[in-house]
């Protein structure tokens, strides 16, 4: 028995094929109403889409779109104006999106809330004036809670969690798992006093997704000796704390924490290991996690895209999150392991 079809479901409706198309996509065009009155009826006659189909059109339509139609804006808020590609983790967030983008089809600009006279708002009506209906929101510098609602015209995707106050969809590194891994590896080098030093501003910018894996891990592994963590600002704080607590083992963003081991006399890795929640291979030679930011980019453009290919633009009632897990890359900070992965 055929199954229902698009065009059985407008006759069901007394509307046309297109305008049914329309409603299933929760294309703006089309009333919610009578939007509503069609995706219930389509479901009570057993419509299924044909997922080839539904590919097919969804390649075409993306076709259609090259030019101002085919643009993602990626908003970022630094001073002064574009620093933030001077910074790895920013720059690969960026380059990633972009690849992703370009090989989807659209390409990705980039736009400065921190220039003179841009506000927030100023921005939205630009970017909605030039047709662009997809935004990635970079991280902020800084933890900053923002309430500013134009963005809920858009299909809009964050990028970790140093803006609050915004309800939407948000890609990240898994942070908690991150930590649990540096310490499950700084466990297999032998060590076992384990100390984590970031910075003050660090852990509020991940919604203390560091403190969270760190407490997980030694809830599982009574083994290892747990001490309190250092929320730093300056080197005497570190100072002050190594030399009142002696770990064995340090998980940082920082790679001046080396120094200052050596500084107090201490070998790195056979007395102390370092390990680094953030690396980039090519910068260092510290152990440590590797966050995949390229990936963390590319994926926000995928949700982005996703969205506005079911014209899903505003507030998401179910706002979701995705998390890119981490990999452990071996280096001269660390001892060899003890035993086998």
């Amino acid at each position: 028995m055929p199954g229902i079809t698009m065009r059985d479901v407008a006759n069901a409706a007394k509307v046309s094929a297109m305008t049914v198309s329309l409603a299933l996509r929760n294309h703006p065009s089309i009333p919610d109403r009578t939007r509503q009155r069609i995706r219930t009826l389509a479901e009570s006659l057993g419509y299924r889409p044909n997922p080839l189909v539904a590919t097919l059109m969804t390649e075409l339509r993306t076709k259609k779109r090259r030019g101002a139609a085919a643009t993602i804006a990626y908003v970022t808020r630094d001073m002064p104006v574009h620093t933030w590609v001077q910074t790895t983790t920013h720059a690969k967030f960026f380059l990633g999106a972009q690849k992703r983008a370009k090989s989807l089809g659209y390409r990705l600009e980039k736009f400065n809330l921190a220039e003179k006279g841009m506000t927030a708002e100023r921005m939205a009506g630009i970017l909605w004036q030039r047709n662009i209906r997809g935004i990635v929101l970079a991280p902020a510098p800084v933890l900053t809670r923002t309430e500013e609602t134009c963005w809920q015209q858009f299909a809009t995707v964050l990028l970790g969690f140093s803006i609050t106050g915004l309800k939407g969809h948000r890609v990240a590194n898994h942070h908690a798992r991150t930590m649990m891994r540096v310490l499950t590896e700084l466990h297999r080098c032998d060590y076992r006093r384990f100390g984590i030093v970031l910075h003050e501003r660090e852990n509020p910018r991940v919604d203390w997704s560091w403190l969270a894996g760190y407490d997980v891990f030694f809830r599982q592994d009574e083994k290892c000796h747990p001490i309190p963590v250092l929320s730093w600002n300056s080197q005497g704080d570190f100072d002050q704390w190594f030399r009142r607590w002696r770990p064995d083992a340090i998980a940082t963003f920082d790679t001046c924490v080396a120094d200052w081991l050596r500084q107090l006399g201490c070998d790195v890795p056979s007395e102390v290991g370092v390990a680094h929640l953030s690396l980039h291979p090519e910068e260092c030679e510290f152990s440590g996690t590797d966050q995949h930011c390229e990936v963390i980019g590319a994926t926000a453009v995928d949700v982005v895209i996703e969205e506005m290919h079911h014209n899903h633009l505003g507030v998401p009632r179910h706002p979701k999150t995705v998390l890119i897990e981490s990999d452990w890359i071996a280096g001269a900070t660390t001892r060899p392991p003890a035993d086998p992965p």
